[in-house]
């Protein structure tokens, strides 16, 4: 499948989970395999990341960072 925008390739994914409830959606967005310093997960996993000893919570969650063309804004790489 190919999409015009991220937003649309998120649509789709989303509508493609087991539960199509936004709320209990574990998501994991990654800046590449390579760079997995900092990762964004969904509000439905935040209290998993807490518990973990080897993560750190660096805030709270919040709507994917969407530009005026519906592409994700770009994500650190942590460093």
């Amino acid at each position: 499948m190919a999409f015009e925008t991220d937003a649309e390739a998120i649509r789709a994914m989303m509508a493609s989970l087991p539960d199509a409830d936004p709320a209990k959606a574990r998501v994991v967005r990654i800046r590449d395999t390579l760079s997995l310093g900092t990762l964004e997960v969904s509000a439905a996993l935040a209290a998993e990341v807490a518990a973990h000893p080897a993560l750190e919570p660096l805030g709270q969650a919040q709507p994917m960072p969407l530009d005026g063309a519906g592409n994700l804004a770009a994500l650190s790489d942590g460093k």
